[in-house]
C-alpha cells in the first residue's frame, strides 16, 4: 500500500475535515492518507520542520492576508530538497488571484474553495502517490 502525508492548513477546521473525510476514502484503492491540520502559519512552519509532508492544501487568507505565503517563503527557503507540493485553496479568490500564483515559486496548483471535489482531492493524491 502507498502511503501520502498530507497537511491542511487553513483557518476553517471544517475544510480539514471534509478533507480528511475525503482522502480517507482512497485507502480502498490502495493508498493509505494520513491527514493532519494547522489553522494558522505559525503552526503549520512547526509542524513541516516536524515532519515530510507530500502535499499541502494551503489556503492564504488566514490570521492575516498574506499567512500562506509565509509558509510558501518558509518551504522555499528550508525544505529545497524535499518534494512538498503546495495546493492553493481559497475561499476568497478575488483575494488571492490565480494568475498571481503562478509567478510565486513551486505551487503545483490552484483550487477554490467553491470548486474543490473529492474527485479533485483523489486525483491530486493519486498523481502524487
Amino acid at each position: 500500500m502507498k502511503h501520502i502525508e498530507v497537511l491542511v492548513v487553513d483557518d476553517e477546521e471544517d475544510v480539514y475535515l471534509s478533507t480528511k473525510l475525503a482522502l480517507q476514502l482512497l485507502e480502498y484503492e490502495g493508498i493509505d492518507v494520513n491527514v493532519s491540520y494547522s489553522d494558522s502559519a505559525k503552526a503549520a512552519i512547526e509542524m513541516i520542520g516536524q515532519n515530510k509532508y507530500k502535499l499541502i492544501f494551503l489556503d492564504v487568507i488566514m490570521e492575516t492576508v498574506n499567512a500562506g505565503y509565509k509558509v510558501i517563503d518558509y518551504i522555499n527557503k528550508n525544505h529545497t530538497d524535499d518534494m512538498i507540493s503546495i495546493f492553493i485553496r481559497s475561499g476568497q479568490p478575488g483575494n488571492v488571484p490565480e494568475e498571481y500564483l503562478s509567478l510565486i515559486e513551486n505551487i503545483d496548483g490552484y483550487i477554490s474553495k467553491t470548486d474543490c471535489t473529492m474527485d479533485k482531492l483523489h486525483d491530486i493524491v493519486k498523481a502524487l502517490a
